[in-house]
């Protein structure tokens, strides 16, 4: 039983910071990346290709365990391609996400796969090679009515000369905040996407932009230097009443939490309290962080803990 439970504490995520969109600067390289010749179907097709072969560009996310996912076809230059590439893609591996990291970061890639008129295939990921971001301006008039953070998702192309263009928000914190973001966004720049020496534009880049009171933000980052401090503590599986002192100190000296802080700090003291053999204190505060958290995967994790919990307290 102790096993068990080791293992899915291993498998409970550490603590989510307040955006859970993808970053486009999140970018990461796969560690085994096989591919795979035309098909035949396709080959026997006339391509829409440039001077050396055919080419088609996805976009995915990345997984925790290394598992690219949600993949999309972002230059559908070749559509017989499509398929297969999808395919290709689905088959590849990223390191994943170390245990003392946010499991829930997402982690985007964007790569062109090329097939060569001579030659095997091969693929470029493309990590934006942006050379001039500007951060957005906090707007003023926006300031009595925001949160101490304020979230503004962007989705964006550049085109072949590296300026941004078609720039849209479908989701923001505050609507306030929607037009800066987008200003902002106009302003960038980044390097040319080239492929056999020519320059092919960048479709859909997705990107989160934040906004923060500067009142209250050495607060949160001291919050969540202590919960990772929490977190560490916990991994190197110390004398758990080491951590629950530090949980304790934490309590008293930050008594104004918000729900996903209030909700990591119940994880972490239940985690403290299986360590500590202290089964009936565990179910209470994993309880607790249930009926706090927001993050469905989270509290699938956390429903796991629970089943083990009460199987525990039965035998």
């Amino acid at each position: 039983m102790r096993a068990v439970l080791i293992l899915l504490l291993l498998l409970a995520p550490h603590y989510a910071g307040a955006s859970q969109k993808i970053r486009a600067d999140s970018v990461v390289t796969p560690i085994h990346a096989p591919l795979f010749s035309v098909p035949q179907s396709c080959a026997d097709e006339d391509p829409i290709s440039n001077e050396s072969g055919r080419f088609i560009t996805l976009f995915g996310i990345v997984d925790w365990e290394g598992r690219a996912t949600q993949i999309q076809i972002t230059d559908p230059s070749d559509n017989c391609l499509k398929a297969s590439a999808v395919e290709t893609v689905r088959e590849w591996r990223f390191d994943p996400i170390p245990i003392r990291t946010d499991r829930h970061t997402n982690r985007s890639f964007t790569v062109t796969i090329v097939y060569p008129i001579e030659g095997e295939p091969n693929f470029e990921i493309d990590g934006h090679d942006d050379i001039r971001r500007f951060p957005p301006r906090y707007p003023n008039r926006c300031q009595a009515k925001a949160s101490a953070l304020e979230l503004v998702a962007i989705d964006f192309d550049v085109n072949e000369k590296g300026r941004t263009e078609n720039i849209e928000s479908d989701f923001f914190s505050n609507s306030c905040f929607k037009q800066e973001a987008i200003n902002s966004v106009k302003r960038w720049r980044y390097k040319p996407r080239m492929i056999d020496g020519r320059a092919y534009p960048r479709l859909r880049i997705h990107t989160v932009l934040t906004f923060e009171q500067a009142i209250g933000r050495q607060q949160r980052r001291d919050i969540s230097k202590e919960l990772w401090s929490i977190a560490d503590t916990l991994d190197r599986k110390l004398d758990p009443r080491i951590a629950l002192e530090k949980i304790a100190l934490f309590e008293k000296e930050f008594p104004d939490l918000s729900q996903t802080e209030l909700a990591t700090l119940m994880r972490y003291r239940g985690i403290a309290k299986i360590d500590a053999r202290d089964y009936e204190g565990a179910l209470s505060d994993f309880t607790s962080a249930l009926e706090l958290e927001k993050n469905t995967k989270i509290r699938s994790h956390i429903e796991g803990i629970m089943e083990q919990l009460r199987v525990a307290l039965k035998d």
